[in-house]
């Protein structure tokens, strides 16, 4: 035989190093690639399945990668026969659907669109015992069409999504004929959400619409965005969920109904951990000025976050919780004795933002926080010299919003009295002194990122920066590695280029 036909056989009887793994190992890494956090990446999958007919053959066998079902009106033509292929190679896998239905869908023409919607429905019917997630995103009126259609069993159901669009605001769904919710735990309404978990303008909840959400005892996680005042006060008021560990709302307009509502779910949901109230970035409006009423005091021993952007009429209200176990407190529109009251013996206190709180005293008690790592303030810097934190990690001193004189602030005693290993430091609107910035800068050896905005500081701060400490081999900030100069009025391009 020829040497190159010797070399030729070699070539053809060596299996490469990928060939001779297994098939579970290169399932394994497949999955890597392909599947994160119960999503599957159908490019990656194809792409994968496209390399070999022994890679090819693995991907169609293997239930995993067909059991996240994600079926686009404007996408598949036959979403309905997309559907039935996913299942067939899914088998009995529990399932993430996920369902977008064109947006440009509108009532025109509905005979059609109708139809594949409920052919599309009458192939996942079959299936809906092994949904753990459900996510469907359009109008309304179809959505509606699906769920008519698509009723059946849902006992491993934990997550539901409903996204509406802006322009759906004036249409209401209905979910009487929905699939049974008994194990849902996560529950998103999103926009406009309308007679089902949120409610728009003036629909109140129905009998049967209620019914839906009490089969829901083990919801564990509920976000309600962008709802109308009395439906939520009248939703929340109707709320049993004891398994309720995540709530959140936002776009609150504050009434004495509506806190009063609140006050009743933090009564009857002793799981909860985390709250969030209004954080939509919008400007809150004032609510009823009725007298408020007798509160009683709730201890919430589960919460760990309690994040609210407020209104001074929950003021009362927050003055009577209880939070022994907090550990992210971001408080927005309050006043300081609300503030002081929920920090008070916060011992595990690793977070805290205050912002906008008004009627602030002229001394303050000090305060222990020995977990404390990372602050956010618009207070005075008598508030800081009265913080004991000497884990601080980062520190974000701004000023008060809507303000627009600079914060006259030093955070000099604080770090005098802690000695935290400060790595961040974020000046915003501040007045600070050039010789109290660098008495600061010159104990914060850990300092990784500088930020400076709006800030009085000169070149004359930049100029120490540049020097050297008593070691002429050290830097003052020996392990800086990001420094931020934004509009700062005293600050100019000569200084940077010749500082730094």
């Amino acid at each position: 035989m020829s040497q190159w036909a010797e070399s030729a056989l070699l070539v053809l009887t060596t299996r490469s190093p990928i060939q001779r793994l297994t098939d579970d190992a290169l399932l394994d890494i497949f999955a890597e690639l392909a599947v994160a956090h119960e999503e599957v990446d159908e490019r990656s999958v194809f792409c994968i399945a496209s390399v070999c007919r022994r890679w090819r053959e693995l991907i169609h066998g293997s239930s995993l990668f067909w059991s996240y079902i994600r079926l686009a009106t404007d996408e598949h033509r036959n979403v309905d026969l997309r559907a039935r292929y996913w299942l067939n190679r899914a088998r009995e896998r529990p399932l993430v659907i996920c369902i977008e239905l064109a947006s440009s869908w509108s009532y025109e023409n509905t005979i059609d669109k109708r139809a594949q919607l409920v052919r599309l429905a009458q192939a996942l019917r079959d299936s809906t015992d092994r949904w753990e997630s459900l996510s469907i995103c359009g109008h309304p009126f179809y959505i509606e069409i699906f769920l008519q259609h698509c009723s059946g069993a849902t006992h491993m159901l934990t997550s539901l999504r409903i996204e509406l669009g802006y322009a759906l605001a004036s249409t209401a769904t209905s979910m009487s004929h929905a699939p049974k919710f008994q194990n849902l735990r996560h529950l998103l309404a999103w926009r406009f959400l309308t007679s089902d978990f949120g409610w728009i303008e003036t629909s109140l909840p129905t009998d049967r619409n209620m019914d839906v959400l009490r089969s829901c005892p083990n919801l564990t996680k509920l976000r309600l965005l962008y709802c109308h005042v009395e439906e939520v006060a009248t939703f929340l008021a109707l709320l049993q969920l004891s398994a309720l560990k995540h709530f959140s709302v936002s776009q609150i307009r504050w009434t004495h109904t509506v806190s009063n509502a609140l006050m009743r779910v933090f009564q009857t949901c002793p799981c909860l951990e985390y709250i969030e109230l209004n954080r939509s970035g919008f400007r809150c409006q004032r609510g009823d000025k009725s007298p408020t009423p007798t509160i009683p005091l709730i201890t919430l021993p589960s919460v760990t976050t309690f994040d609210v952007n407020g209104d001074p009429s929950f003021a009362p209200y927050q003055r009577r919780l209880l939070l022994p176990n907090i550990e992210r407190l971001h408080l927005q529109s309050t006043t300081f004795d609300v503030a002081f009251h929920l920090m008070s013996n916060a011992g595990g206190l690793t977070s805290l933002f205050l912002d906008n709180i008004t009627e602030q005293p002229h001394t303050y008690a000090y305060q222990l926080f020995p977990k404390l790592i990372s602050l956010n303030t618009a207070i005075s810097s008598e508030f800081l010299d009265a913080i004991w934190a000497p884990k601080l990690s980062s520190l974000a001193i701004a000023r008060r919003a809507g303000n627009t004189v600079l914060f006259r602030v030093s955070p000099r005693r604080l770090l005098e009295g802690s000695a935290p290993p400060l790595a961040f430091l974020h000046l915003h609107y501040v007045e600070i002194a050039d010789s109290d910035f660098v008495w600061c800068l010159e104990r914060l050896p850990c300092l990784q990122g500088l930020t400076l905005r709006y800030c009085s500081t000169s070149d004359v701060a930049l100029h120490e920066l540049a020097t050297f400490s008593s070691d002429p081999t050290t830097p003052i900030l020996p392990q800086l590695e990001c420094l931020k100069l934004i509009s700062n009025e005293n600050v100019t391009a000569f200084g940077v280029i010749a500082h730094g």
